[in-house]
């Protein structure tokens, strides 16, 4: 083997160790905080970093980190800026809430930025097309200097800290060093339980994933296995519209049978009632899927 051989050699295996170890995932954290405790979420932030060190090699994440004071643009020409931020956690997957003694100041849509932000965090959790996935927050217990405190501020904090009681989505910190260890061991469980969910995801066939598969056996086309799919959709939808079955052999039997009126209890009052005649769908598998799944 030549030495220019070995060199190409040599290289290819670098670049195959590095697409091996390269993240196919990349999470964002959004840290929402006020200024007086800049220092948790700095150490927020290195959390962030420290996490998805250790975590990377074994799920191919990376986490990134987004603090308004760090990555905010400076040259927003006077605009909306809470609007800015508000897109940028549209974009993250996870959200971290600290909070002290001061809530912060009213924006154009809410009673503080602090206020803003979760309750985004919150839409954006429920919208499934978002990224969002969990969200926490820390309240600190810290003493202070009782000088230094607002109280009209701190009667914000207690209200919204009641406010999202609720949820259940807040912990104490009593100092900075029991903070950086209650957000590691939140955060470490967090990636976990988000991979564990994307496995699960990945795991089930999608519209896209049967249709690429459909091609690939077929030899058919992306699009001619898309009109497929779709027409035997159709064909199965419009059958059971119409009363009938539909069988295909060796999977199975997609239909429609009545159930007939019966008796029942109301759950909430308790009391007998009337359960009234209704059609419903059924399937009923074929012998190859029964075997496809008596294998496993």
């Amino acid at each position: 083997m030549t030495r220019r051989t070995l060199m190409e050699t040599d290289s290819k295996r670098k670049h195959a160790t590095l697409r091996a170890r390269a993240p196919e995932h990349i999470l964002r954290v959004f840290i929402s905080f006020t200024r007086d405790v800049t220092p948790e979420a700095k150490v927020a932030a290195y959390i962030v970093q420290l996490v998805s060190t250790a975590v990377g090699p074994r799920t191919r994440i990376a986490l990134e980190s987004y603090l308004w004071n760090r990555d905010q643009p400076s040259d927003l020409g006077g605009g909306d800026a809470q609007s800015h931020i508000d897109e940028e956690m549209k974009k993250c997957t996870f959200f971290v809430g600290i909070m002290a003694n001061r809530f912060g100041g009213p924006t154009l849509r809410a009673a503080s930025g602090m206020e803003e932000e979760y309750e985004l965090a919150l839409r954006c959790k429920k919208a499934r097309r978002l990224a969002m996935f969990k969200l926490t927050y820390y309240f600190s217990k810290k003493k202070v200097d009782p000088d230094t405190i607002d109280l009209d501020q701190l009667a914000s904090v207690r209200a919204f800290r009641e406010r999202i009681a609720k949820q259940g989505l807040y912990r104490f910190f009593s100092s900075s060093a029991v903070f950086k260890e209650h957000f590691r061991e939140d955060l470490e469980k967090h990636v976990d339980d988000w991979y564990e969910h994307e496995q699960d995801r990945e795991a089930i066939r999608g519209h896209k994933q049967i249709r690429r598969e459909m091609a690939t056996s077929s030899g058919a086309s992306a699009k001619d296995s898309r009109q497929a799919l779709r027409a035997l959709e159709t064909v199965i939808v419009e059958a059971i519209g119409r009363d009938e079955s539909v069988r295909l052999p060796g999977f199975g039997t997609f239909g429609v049978k009545e159930r007939k009126a019966r008796k029942g209890v109301n759950p909430k009052t308790l009391k007998a009632i009337t359960i009234p005649k209704k059609k419903a769908m059924f399937f009923k598998p074929g012998k190859g899927l029964k075997d496809a799944v008596a294998k496993k």
